[in-house]
């Protein structure tokens, strides 16, 4: 990047664009033929890009050049008063339009491919299927290797991702330039990824198959990677935490008193729990015996997240709910869990039903063991996560069950009505009142316990971490992104 787009950036407010247009090689003569799509890529927040948009226009107007392509997209209104509504924003965010200066007409491509059905689907629906966003990759990739072959360039596959999401802007990602679920070029160690990179590979290697006698060994993948994030620091000694540690091994009341020393030693806590390796569930309960208190695991979880704790309450009900529902509604597998009066049903009910819906509409990830790769079914990925079992069942023989010990949520009732709930963990039960305080209380068991996700369910507990909670740590998948994505829309909350 040169002085002249930097300058611009300064004059114009906004000096925090300055490190992107950098990275992505922007000097004078490409910041003078910046069209929509490349806009859109280079600035995904609306807010920013019409004030850079209408600096960007009035410049090349004064120097007597015609604006690039720069008509604004009639679904991104510059100024609205008023939050839009899930209905407007999903609205908003989703007509079709086509960009003459791309290589690729995504809408022409299915069209001539057998994909009428997925334009259908998004010009009237605003979203994909998980079935129909497989064929439009297929249908995509198809295409990308009968002009390019087997080995595309990065530079023609990030210009397909950007007229996918230049073309059909509800298939925009809210992650950082909205294209990265579709394809994200290689950095240092970092291999390439998304939709499109993925399909490449697996037909390049279905391709090759026959050539090899044995197959590459391919990098196994963590169901939740867990970066090191800042644990608070306790204003009080060493010596006194080691004393109201001792304290708690011996007493269990009074209440209150157990309850202060348990959130002082939290931090404490927190950090021997993850020193020295990974501390077994015996190890911590027996230093820790107090952590089975009812209370505990969540007070514990408010140390160490303190803005996060609350924001299953806060977004569910009122932001995710009915976005899911909409979401899961396109998938056949949903009848399993979508009654027919749905739409009658109140929205803590139909918040319930949203959560059981979540292992449609995640699928699940493929990992290796023993040396072989394994993709968990559906049924696995319901049990892992929220396992409804009929009323009347032994809950008892169910805890001597293998079932019994990774985190997860037993619902004794059907797809609408949970006459028990219970959080299943370390071959115990512990009741709760509703399936959102289970969910909740079992995602927070990961983090004070510094528990991998389990492999089945990890899918839908990372969606949690990276939509809900917000707690850094891992890389989203694209699902995640996708589905993210659907649901804020344009807000970000």
């Amino acid at each position: 990047m040169d002085s002249f787009v930097k300058e611009r950036l300064e004059e114009w407010n906004l000096s925090h664009l300055i490190e992107t247009f950098q990275e992505e090689g922007v000097d004078e003569e490409s910041f003078m033929l910046l069209d929509d799509a490349s806009i859109a890529a280079l600035i995904p927040r609306i807010g920013v890009r019409v004030k850079f948009k209408k600096y960007h226009s009035e410049l090349l107007e004064s120097l007597g050049h015609n604006p690039v392509n720069n008509q604004s997209c009639p679904s991104q209104s510059p100024i609205r008063n008023d939050p839009p509504t899930p209905t407007e924003s999903v609205e908003e965010s989703c007509p079709t339009r086509t960009t003459s200066n791309s290589t690729f007409d995504i809408r022409e491509i299915l069209q001539n491919s057998g994909g009428s059905a997925l334009i259908t689907s998004l010009d009237t629906d605003m979203h994909l299927s998980l079935k129909e966003r497989h064929k439009m990759v297929r249908l995509l990739v198809s295409h990308l290797m009968e002009r390019f072959g087997e080995n595309p360039t990065a530079e023609i596959k990030k210009e397909m991702a950007l007229a996918i999401i230049d073309q059909f802007p509800c298939l925009k990602s809210n992650e950082g330039h909205g294209y990265e679920v579709w394809y994200t070029p290689c950095r240092y160690r970092h291999p390439a990824t998304g939709y499109l990179e993925e399909r490449l590979r697996n037909v390049r290697k279905r391709l090759r198959a026959p050539l090899r006698r044995h197959s590459q060994p391919q990098p196994s993948q963590n169901s939740s990677s867990r970066s090191s994030f800042p644990l608070p620091e306790s204003d009080l000694s060493s010596a006194v935490i080691h004393k109201m540690i001792e304290w708690l091994k011996d007493n269990e009341s009074p209440h209150s008193q157990v309850q202060e020393f348990m959130r002082y030693t939290a931090p404490h806590r927190a950090a021997w729990i993850r020193s020295t390796g990974t501390k077994t569930i015996e190890e911590i309960n027996r230093e820790y015996p107090r952590l089975n208190v009812p209370g505990m695991i969540l007070q514990d979880f408010e140390v160490i997240f303190p803005d996060h704790a609350d924001r299953l309450y806060e977004f569910w009900a009122p932001v995710f709910t009915d976005r899911i529902l909409l979401f899961a509604k396109k998938e056949p597998k949903a009848s399993d869990v979508l009654p027919e009066n749905l739409e009658t049903l109140p929205i803590e009910v139909r918040g319930e039903i949203a959560l059981k819906t979540l292992p449609v509409i995640l699928p699940s990830s493929p990992y290796r063991t023993n040396g072989k790769v394994v993709r968990p079914t559906y049924g696995e990925m319901k049990r892992g996560f929220i396992d409804i079992q009929p009323v009347g069942m032994n809950v008892v023989d169910y805890l001597s069950s293998d079932t019994s010990q990774d985190p997860h949520v037993l619902v004794l009732g059907d797809k609408e009505n949970s006459s028990q709930v219970f959080v299943i963990f370390n071959g115990e039960a512990v009741e709760q009142e509703t399936l959102i305080q289970a969910v909740d209380l079992c995602f927070k068991m990961f983090y004070v316990y510094d528990i991998t996700y389990p492999k089945p369910s990890a899918p839908i507990w990372e969606f949690l971490q990276h939509a809900i909670f917000k707690i850094p740590g891992g890389v989203p998948s694209a699902h995640c992104c996708l589905l993210k994505n659907f649901v804020f829309s344009v807000i970000d909350h």
